[in-house]
């Protein structure tokens, strides 16, 4: 049988001080590509908040959070799950 019979984990690592350290936090994969994701992300992971409390804690405008959290809502753009 070719190839691998198990998937590669991905780890997400940070540099800091002449240090690597493995990034955990649950915004970690979407920070490069979608940054206000990530940090909506990492506020969701922690405590329940709606638009308006995202929209404030983040400093952006409302509008602007709740297009975001529209359009991930989408069913077919579901592909994190926080558990």
């Amino acid at each position: 049988m070719k190839g691998r019979l198990i998937n590669e984990a991905e780890i997400l690592l940070s540099y800091n001080d002449g240090k690597y350290f493995e990034r955990t936090d649950a915004g970690a994969a979407f920070e490069s590509k979608a940054p206000l994701k990530a940090e909506i992300i990492n506020l969701l992971a922690n405590q329940s908040l709606g638009v308006t409390d995202i929209a404030n804690c983040l400093k952006r405008y409302k509008g602007q959070i709740s297009s975001l959290c529209s359009y991930c809502s989408h069913p077919s753009l579901r592909t994190v799950t926080i558990s």
